[in-house]
């Protein structure tokens, strides 16, 4: 017997020391940080450095930051994706220049980070280097943090003057004479660009109380200069607003009226591709080679062919012929363009297709917006990751495809656990610089993808759980026009129907819900600027919290996934809740001594701590 008691010890230590062995080959393997990297450090607008370090998902137990003076700074659980975790901590440098390294804790392992390796002798270190000087500063635009955008279709919002409104056979559309549609009608399908239905600058004017009281923060226009397709992205000049939209007077006003009460305009720069109808485009369909702006396009051969396409044009289409940005005069004119639309007061510019065109135009025209307002947005099209874009600052913020597909995979088609959803959520988050993410044009609906009441086939109950979380959650929440109300579409042109003014069709549950949270969200501070962390998971009852934290204020936003209705007790100790909260959503108040909470089926509660 004794003999089997020391041989059950022995391969007791030898699983003990196997087991550190892993966990040390496994910290090597995932630990990481790159000081010239701004995912990992960064000057904040304030002039503190944030640094971030990446770590194994599972096991680390603290780390801390040590600069080369014996200064110990602990850093602080940021978040944790699919596959890592991440820490972080910001702090005011005390000099230009230092040297630090990381110490990690994980059980009873202690290992160092430095530039040179992952170890356990502190002695072996080859610290990093950080310079102020060289450090990116991430300045976001502060009236768009959290902020709440509306996009609309110029054409589908609302008439407002009927005397613009396009007529029967006006004009022809690339072979397709100009339809009249009233408003009850739907988008012609196929596309043509041909369909009107008469939405005007005036007729968003005269909504401008409604998208006040609706509680929206921006709005977003798709093109509105001048082209003769209903989508307007194929410009004719980018200089006027299309006639049958308004005038620039009338734009001006516009802007003018909408920042009285609190909204700000952002426009669409289409300028990877004009319309073949384009100034100077039509220039050279007249003068051939011996046109001034003949070296604007690409063209293959002449005379030019519009049937043919015998030039660079975007996606094959031929009435979009792309602009060549190897022409520095194609780049001062663009640049001359949001120049003058910036005049006129635009707050933001959402910019068309852009990874079509060269970087280093994007970083000359970002430089030249913010050297003449910081406070302009800049939002780029790009469908996946941004990282290339957003980090080498070119953009402020991408409008965010990667958060729309996981929304809709876990609360449209459940398909994803509590557990899994924060986890790639993560992935998100650890994507940009930390301000970045607070003006992530973070949308379900948009004009090139299908709307998110379709999607749901039509069951309210899946939106709602998904409109709590979008409007308590990080970045800019955006809505497109009719969401609210109930609008359903599927891919273009079926998501630009008309809007749904007509009180007896809308859907006044999902427009209450609307009004509802967005007022929470923009009566907190902690719900536009605040942090995010994760704080329980229920994967079998589709239980998630979250905090978001902004100068004390604690803001815990409690979703049911599901269709059953659910009971939680409030871990007031485990939440670190010192007093009661107060369900901001559905009334009521709660205390330590009195703490189960009900979740009706798909909707869930906004908890503020008091």
């Amino acid at each position: 017997m004794q003999k089997v008691r020391i041989l059950m010890l022995l391969l007791l230590v030898m699983f003990m020391m196997t087991g550190t062995s892993n966990a040390v080959e496994l910290k090597a393997k995932h630990i990481f940080h790159n000081p010239e990297s701004v995912r990992f450090a960064y000057l904040t607008e304030s002039e503190e450095v944030n640094l971030k370090i990446q770590v194994q998902r599972d096991g680390v137990d603290a780390i801390q930051l040590i600069f080369d003076d014996g200064l110990e700074i602990p850093m602080e659980f940021y978040t944790v994706n699919s596959f890592y975790s991440f820490y972080k901590t910001q702090f005011r440098p005390r000099e230009e220049a230092s040297t630090y390294f990381f110490k990690i804790f994980a059980g009873n392992e202690v290992v160092y980070l430095g530039q040179n390796a992952v170890t356990s002798e502190k002695d072996q270190i080859q610290p990093y280097n950080i310079s102020m000087a060289s450090m990116q500063t991430f300045a976001i635009p502060n009236w768009a943090k959290g902020a709440v955008i509306y996009q609309l279709f110029p054409d589908r919002f609302y008439n407002g003057d009927l005397t613009n409104d396009p007529k029967f056979g006006e004009y022809d559309v690339y072979g397709s004479p100009v339809e009249s549609r009233s408003w009850d009608q739907l988008p012609s399908n196929p596309a043509r660009g041909a369909d009107f239905f008469g939405g005007d600058l005036q007729g968003v004017l005269d909504q401008l109380d409604y998208l006040q009281d609706l509680g929206i923060q921006a709005i977003y226009f798709n093109p509105i200069h001048e082209s003769v397709s209903n989508h307007k992205y194929d410009a004719s000049d980018y200089m006027k607003v299309d006639p049958h939209f308004g005038t620039n007077e009338l734009f001006k006003n516009l802007v003018d009226e909408a920042k009285k009460r609190g909204i700000y305009i952002i426009i669409d720069g289409v300028f990877n591709h004009t319309g073949s109808g384009f100034w100077a485009f039509q220039d050279i369909i007249k003068n051939g080679e011996d046109s001034p702006y003949v070296d604007w396009y690409d063209i293959y051969s002449f005379p030019v062919d519009l049937q043919d396409g015998n030039y660079q044009s975007w996606h094959g289409y031929s009435s979009l012929p792309v602009l060549n940005y190897d022409n520095s005069e194609v780049r001062t004119y663009i640049l001359e363009v949001v120049k003058y639309w910036m005049s006129l007061g635009v707050k933001g510019i959402r910019l068309d297709a852009p990874s079509e065109v060269p970087h280093d135009f994007w970083k000359e025209l970002y430089q030249t917006v913010k050297e003449i307002d910081p406070e302009v947005l800049l939002i780029g099209e790009i469908w996946g990751d941004a990282s290339p874009w957003i980090n080498q600052k070119e953009f402020d913020s991408t409008m965010n495809y990667e958060y729309r597909d996981l929304l809709i995979k876990y609360f449209i088609k459940r398909l994803k656990r509590p557990s899994r959803f924060v986890k790639e959520l993560g992935m998100d988050q650890t994507r940009y610089p930390e301000p970045v993410n607070h003006v992530l044009y973070n949308m379900v609906s948009t004009h090139d993808v299908e709307r998110i009441l379709t999607l749901a086939k039509g069951e309210v109950k899946r939106l709602k759980p998904m409109i709590i979380f979008q409007l308590t959650y990080l970045g800019a929440p955006a809505i497109y026009y009719g969401d609210e109300v109930g609008i359903e579409g599927r891919k273009d042109p079926d998501c630009r129907r008309p809007m749904i003014w007509n009180p007896e069709e809308q859907n006044h549950e999902l427009l209450s819900l609307y009004k509802q949270m967005i007022k929470i969200r923009r009566s907190h501070p902690a719900l536009q600027l605040g942090t995010y962390k994760t704080v329980y998971t229920d994967d079998k009852r589709k239980i998630l919290v979250f905090e978001r934290e902004y100068n004390g204020e604690r803001i815990f936003t409690v979703i049911n996934n599901s269709d059953e209705p659910q009971t939680l007790t409030i871990p007031f100790d485990e939440w670190g809740i010192k007093g009661a909260v107060e369900d901001l959503l559905n009334g009521g108040s709660y205390s330590d001594g009195d703490a189960e909470l009900r979740l009706e089926a798909n909707l869930g509660a906004v908890l503020l701590e008091l």
